[in-house]
């Protein structure tokens, strides 16, 4: 049996009037994290039927949500939050919930820019490497960093999206 991963998410919250932010539907989201589902063993922890939540903010809410939980005071592109490392008793196990990924539109454009790269393609990246967080990779080792890399290079790729770490985009740094 194949894992469906569904994204429930709030694309509609933050548009603001600001028509000229890019933000991915639902189907967008939904397609792209089901591909990190598929390329990886998260099925084998979480199940077959999984769910997360998307959040899109602003970038001061972004920068509230970094400081109050990262302790850094500015704003980033994406933001994760595990159902189960949230949880207050780790032996109750909400099925399925991965848990939330919280974007902001404006960062994540304004770096897109900055690289010379499609901003669909930027969100694409940054969805996928939320959604290994909430599969349990990290990157705050080298060996740890490394195998995130490739392991988003693998799915971007299957994607049709060129390496985001050494494309042509990333020269334009």
């Amino acid at each position: 049996m194949s894992t469906v991963l569904t994204v429930v998410c709030n694309s509609e919250a933050i548009q603001g009037g600001d028509s000229s932010l890019f933000m991915p539907t639902a189907e967008q989201l939904e397609f792209w994290a089901n591909e990190a589902v598929k390329q990886t063993s998260i099925q084998d922890v979480h199940g077959d039927q999984l769910e997360l939540s998307v959040a899109y903010v602003d970038s001061e809410s972004m920068q509230a949500l970094n400081k109050q939980y990262r302790d850094i005071d500015r704003p980033t592109n994406v933001l994760t939050f595990s159902a189960i490392e949230e949880l207050v008793d780790p032996s109750i196990e909400i099925a399925g919930l991965l848990g939330d990924i919280v974007l902001c539109p404006k960062i994540i454009q304004d770096e897109a820019m900055q690289q010379g790269k499609p901003v669909e393609h930027h969100f694409a990246h940054l969805l996928i490497h939320g959604v290994l967080h909430l599969g349990g990779m990290d990157h705050h080792a080298e060996i740890e960093a490394e195998a995130m890399e490739q392991t988003e290079i693998q799915i971007l790729s299957s994607l049709n999206i060129p390496d985001p770490y050494n494309s042509v985009f990333s020269q334009s740094k």
